[in-house]
C-alpha cells in the first residue's frame, strides 16, 4: 500500500491528488476501492484482494464484497500519513474474517484462479505444508531498486542492465561503481517526457530530498546524476544541485541515496510536505527500505515490500 500523501521507508509514493476522508477526531483514512481504481486496477472485475501481513499471514477481501460496500473497507497510516499501511475495518461478516491489521504486500486477483488461503494457518501453503512467503504466479523476483513513479503510478525501477553507456555524464571510472549517469536519460528510458514534467520529487524513505520543477530539472540535466553503488540493493545515489535541497545556510551541491523518484505531470505535489536536508538519516531510510524489498515477492511490485496483480 502507498500513502497518497507522502512516501514511508518502504519506499512508497505519492499520489497527491486524493483525498483521505478526516474523521470527528482529525485522523485520515483512505478508500481501498478509490486506491485500488486510483493505480488502475480494474476494481470491477476483481476476484479477491489479498493482504499479506507479518509472518505471511494473510487476509483477504473478495471483489464483490469491495463493490457492494465500497465505504466500509478504509485504510490509514501508524503515523497519520505515513508508516505502516494498516487495515481499517472489520472482518466481521466477511468470507475471510481474519485481519492481518499491518499490510506488507497486496496479490490483487482479476483473470488469474485466486490461490487457496488455508484458513488454520491463515497464508498459502507451500508442499510442505507450512506457510510460504512467496506470492502466487511470481517467480520470487524482487523489484529492489529506487522506483520511479509519474503522478502516483510505478512505471519502473532502476536495474543495473537497464542503465547504459549513453545515459553516462562524462568520462568512465577506473570503478563502474563510480560512474554517473543522468537521471534525466534514465526517466526518458521510462518512456517518460522530461520536457512534459511540471515537478519532480526525490524521496528517500519517508523524507522528500529534493524537489525541482521541470523547467529546473531539464536546465541542470548535466549536474542531476546518479551512481550505481554495489551492495546497495539497487538503490541509488542521486548528485543534487543545492538549489534543488533544502535551502539552509550553507547548502551546496550533495550526494544522497534515493528510494523513489517521483514525476509529476497532470498532478501537482503535496502542498504542505517540506524538504529535508540530505543527510546520514536520510541514507539509513533508504536503506532500511531496501531491506524490506528484499522479501520474496512478485515483479511488478508496487508500494510496501511489494504488490501485484495478475
Amino acid at each position: 500500500m502507498t500513502s497518497p500523501t507522502k512516501a514511508s521507508s518502504t519506499d512508497r509514493a505519492s499520489w497527491s491528488s486524493w483525498s483521505p476522508r478526516t474523521t470527528d477526531t482529525g485522523a485520515s483514512r483512505w478508500s481501498l476501492y478509490s486506491y485500488l481504481k486510483g493505480i488502475g486496477v480494474d476494481v470491477d472485475n476483481v476476484k479477491s484482494i489479498h493482504f499479506y501481513g507479518n509472518n505471511n499471514r494473510i487476509s483477504s477481501v473478495e471483489g464483490t464484497e469491495l463493490r457492494k460496500d465500497k465505504a466500509r473497507f478504509e485504510f490509514a497510516f501508524t503515523s497519520r500519513d505515513t508508516g505502516a499501511p494498516v487495515q481499517w475495518w472489520s472482518g466481521t461478516g466477511l468470507k475471510n474474517e481474519f485481519i492481518v491489521h499491518e499490510i506488507r504486500r497486496v496479490g490483487i486477483y482479476v483473470k488469474k484462479p485466486v490461490p487457496a488461503i488455508d484458513m488454520a494457518k491463515n497464508c498459502h501453503l507451500s508442499a510442505d505444508g507450512e506457510c510460504t512467503g512467496i506470492m502466487p504466479y511470481s517467480d520470487g523476483n524482487v523489484a529492489k531498486g529506487t522506483r520511479v513513479y509519474v503522478d502516483g503510478k510505478m512505471v519502473g525501477y532502476v536495474k543495473r542492465r537497464l542503465v547504459t553507456d549513453s545515459m553516462m555524464v562524462g568520462a568512465a571510472a577506473a570503478d563502474p561503481s563510480e560512474n554517473k549517469y543522468s537521471v534525466a536519460k534514465l526517466l526518458a528510458g521510462l518512456n517518460i517526457n522530461v520536457t512534459s514534467i511540471k515537478t519532480v520529487e526525490v524521496m528517500a524513505g519517508d523524507d522528500v530530498i529534493a524537489r525541482a520543477t521541470g523547467d529546473r530539472f531539464n536546465a541542470l540535466d548535466s549536474a542531476t546524476t546518479f551512481s550505481l553503488p554495489a551492495h546497495n540493493h539497487g538503490k541509488v545515489r542521486f548528485h543534487i544541485p543545492a538549489e534543488f535541497q533544502a535551502q539552509q545556510s550553507g547548502v551546496t551541491e550533495r550526494d544522497g541515496l534515493g528510494s523513489a523518484v517521483l514525476v509529476y505531470t497532470n498532478t501537482t505535489p503535496p502542498a504542505d510536505r517540506n524538504l529535508v536536508a540530505i543527510s546520514e538519516d536520510t541514507d539509513t531510510s533508504v536503506l532500511v527500505a531496501a531491506i524490506d524489498d528484499g522479501r520474496p515477492v512478485a515483479q511488478g511490485t508496487q508500494g510496501n515490500g511489494g504488490g501485484k496483480q495478475d
